[in-house]
């Protein structure tokens, strides 16, 4: 009886053990992309003013500012990456105009013309918006409630419909 409990008490420890690699939350190494601390909310929060987040309508697997980042880092080459840190930095030094360190503390016009200063510049900053811009809405478009309810999409192709009437 005592070896019965000794075994099931190994398995069970040694499957706690193994699982906890998998238990880690969304604190990622990216190896391209050389943020600074705090700019992972900046991002998000002009991720969040260019296209606001409705989270009970349009769930996703994954938070906006994980796949803007992961997008960033895997998938923009350095050059890429070099402007768009360009870019952040501008819009950093634009914020400081406004004698604060943080975009949420702007008024909501203060933003307004920020950003469309941003688009409307031909230095790096344009890059990092549109940037920004364009990662966020892929975001949105690929997400399955998007895809399900607006454009009907089906994810398993060529669905069979047994009796249909010709």
């Amino acid at each position: 009886m005592k070896r019965r409990k000794a075994l099931q008490n190994i398995v069970i420890t040694s499957t706690f053990f193994a699982s906890l690699p998998y238990c880690e939350s969304y604190d990622f190494k990216y190896e391209n992309l050389f943020l600074k601390k705090g700019d992972d909310f900046l991002l998000e929060s002009i991720s969040k003013f260019i296209l606001p987040l409705k989270k009970n309508k349009f769930k996703t697997v994954e938070p906006r500012i994980i796949f803007l980042l992961t997008m960033l880092n895997d998938c923009f080459s350095p050059d890429e990456i070099s402007n768009f840190l360009i870019g952040l930095d501008q819009l950093k030094l634009e914020i400081k105009k406004h004698n604060t360190n943080s975009f949420d503390y702007l008024e909501k016009k203060t933003k307004e013309k920020i950003i469309g200063n941003a688009f409307g510049s031909k230095r790096e900053i344009n890059f990092f918006i549109n940037s920004i811009k364009q990662l966020s809405l892929r975001h949105f478009m690929t997400s399955e409630n998007y895809m399900k309810k607006y454009l009907n999409y089906e994810f398993l192709p060529n669905r069979y419909f047994g009796k249909v009437p010709v």
